[in-house]
């Protein structure tokens, strides 16, 4: 299935895909600039209508692209949503391990910590850029990565454009079920032994616009000049602060507080063995520069 969210990728995976024993069934594949009064991002909660459908059966796998086709989300066989860092870490096996491809990985710093723990595997180095799929591509150019990617669901892959592709995420993801010959919810079991249990989840939290460049002022530098020594009980093992604030923790987990250039926003992620490790170190951020979430998490 195809869940093209009203835009710009409508009909292609169809055409791709479509014919023989495949049959591809699209959602909401037509145009409108209104996007159906809802926000084409290819996350919860914007494709509850795509994860219905995948649990009442039928279909082996969704793609799911947003606005403009660049960004993809992806559901299983059983109407589970793959978070953004599990699709980089299973685009990472399935490139290395079934295609054989070889070569540096390029990835964001709010990515996932799943792609060390594969390269350790594979014997190749991983590079850690600033938030943006600008900084991400000329990498991949310089270092011929394989593979690059951001957590908003963006991804591009080497013998292609240096640019994101949905599409193309779409279609390797088809690939990896069929080569592998099972459902794609043994291949993200596959992963998870193999890299053990990785939780994520995302905290945005809206600021006063009037008020906001005091307040990212304020708690920037209350952040810079009270860096924990240790969150939720983990010692932080080291901090990166060119890109916001990046914790990273000695049991491999991480926390990542950035505050917006563009929106009254602030964001904090991070990922751990567990949802509720992963809680605990979100509102150990929070509490620290002493904000709320307001937003919904997303996991």
């Amino acid at each position: 299935m195809h869940e093209c969210m009203h835009g710009s990728g409508y009909g292609y995976v169809a055409e791709l895909l479509g014919g023989g024993k495949t049959t591809v069934t699209q959602l909401h594949a037509d145009r409108n600039p209104f996007f159906g009064g809802l926000n084409p991002e290819p996350i919860p909660p914007n494709i509850d209508e795509a994860i219905a459908v995948m649990k009442g059966g039928g279909h082996d796998l969704c793609i799911l692209t947003d606005g403009d086709a660049d960004r993809v989300g992806i559901i299983d066989e059983t109407g589970r949503f793959i978070n953004q860092l599990q699709v980089f870490a299973l685009l990472v096996l399935h490139l290395f391990d079934v295609l054989g491809m070889r070569g540096p990985i390029v990835k964001t710093v709010n990515m996932t910590a799943m792609v060390e723990q594969l390269a350790k595997q594979f014997n190749t180095e991983v590079y850690e850029v600033q938030v943006g799929f600008k900084y991400v591509a000329p990498k991949m150019m310089e270092t011929n990565a394989v593979i690059g990617g951001e957590e908003s669901g963006g991804f591009g892959v080497r013998g292609h454009i240096p640019e994101r592709d949905g599409i193309l995420i779409g279609m390797l993801f088809a690939d990896m079920i069929v080569r592998r010959g099972k459902p794609l919810s043994e291949v993200v079991r596959d992963l998870e032994q193999r890299v053990g249990p990785h939780a994520y989840a995302r905290h945005d939290i809206h600021l006063q616009r009037d008020t906001y460049d005091r307040d990212r002022k304020r708690i920037t530098e209350q952040l810079a000049n009270h860096q924990p020594k240790e969150i939720a009980g983990v010692k932080v093992a080291r901090v990166r602060s060119d890109d916001g604030f990046k914790f990273y923790l000695e049991d491999g987990s991480w926390v990542l507080f950035r505050t917006s250039g563009t929106e009254a926003l602030v964001r904090i992620y991070s990922e751990a063995p567990d949802a509720a490790a992963v809680q605990a170190r979100l509102k150990a951020i929070e509490e620290i520069v002493g904000l709320k979430q307001e937003a919904a998490a997303h996991a």
